[in-house]
């Protein structure tokens, strides 16, 4: 672009001084006086008096050692906030850009407890279709376990998904995805007690099965059965442990607020 384009520096005094010569930038380049130039400025001190005394301003408002060491600080400063995102986020794109930045986290929230609501309704349906099967399977009994298993645990899904969304709460996208977990891990479970009514395992669930009438199964089938219950149980334990301490942090946030 060549003499057309023209950056600038403003000076402490908010003066603006041209730093492209010829088409030339002067960054990298001595004065053409030789003299050392104050730390971030394109002009030495002599030559910015002069150039501002031809703006019609006066020569003890320009460069000064106290204005010098003021811009040192404050680029130290600006230096040591781009270190933490969300000042940084601020800086570049306004006050607002860091409320957006926590809504954009709250709505992935949102997301992540629809799928949690969807995965809830589900094992309910799939319970009440399931239910229709029971009596034609080899250990009824155990079929009536997988079925109140889907409806217990689906509605207890659905109440964790609605809580998430209708309530005021400090549930990250971590935790919002543990909870995610539990549901798919709990779908695991109810899918694996389907599976119990035809292997009649008895080592996990002996009351059941004593009512049943199963005598057990392959090794294999009770370390499916074992595994399925003890990995949903333990991520339902977590998940609703993670929900009651984010509406026990945001209730202790509002009263510090008020």
């Amino acid at each position: 672009m060549g003499e057309q384009f023209r950056r600038q520096r403003f000076y402490p005094n908010d003066t603006v001084v041209d730093c492209f010569v010829n088409g030339r930038s002067r960054d990298a380049q001595p004065d053409v006086c030789g003299r050392r130039r104050p730390y971030g400025f394109h002009r030495c001190h002599g030559h910015a008096i002069a150039f501002l005394g031809t703006q019609g301003v006066r020569s003890n408002r320009c460069l000064t050692n106290h204005r010098v060491r003021r811009l040192r600080l404050l680029r130290l400063l600006l230096e040591q906030a781009a270190r933490d995102p969300l000042p940084r986020i601020a800086r570049t794109f306004g006050p607002h850009s860091v409320q957006e930045h926590s809504s954009s986290k709250y709505m992935n929230v949102q997301k992540l407890a629809k799928q949690i609501l969807i995965l809830g309704m589900a094992l309910v349906l799939a319970g009440l279709v399931w239910g229709l099967v029971v009596p034609h399977t080899p250990y009824p009994r155990l079929a009536l376990t997988a079925h109140v298993q889907f409806e217990s645990n689906g509605m207890l899904i659905i109440i964790l998904a609605i809580l998430l969304i209708r309530l005021p709460h400090r549930v990250g996208t971590k935790s919002a995805l543990v909870m995610l977990l539990a549901a798919w891990l709990t779908w695991l479970m109810a899918l694996s007690e389907v599976a119990n009514s035809w292997w009649g395992t008895n080592q996990l669930l002996p009351i059941a099965a004593g009512q049943a009438g199963a005598t057990g199964g392959a090794a294999w089938q009770e370390t499916v059965i074992k595994m399925t219950h003890i990995s949903s149980g333990l991520a339902l334990i977590v998940a609703w442990a993670i929900l009651i301490a984010g509406f026990v942090v945001n209730s202790a946030e509002e009263k510090t607020t008020k």
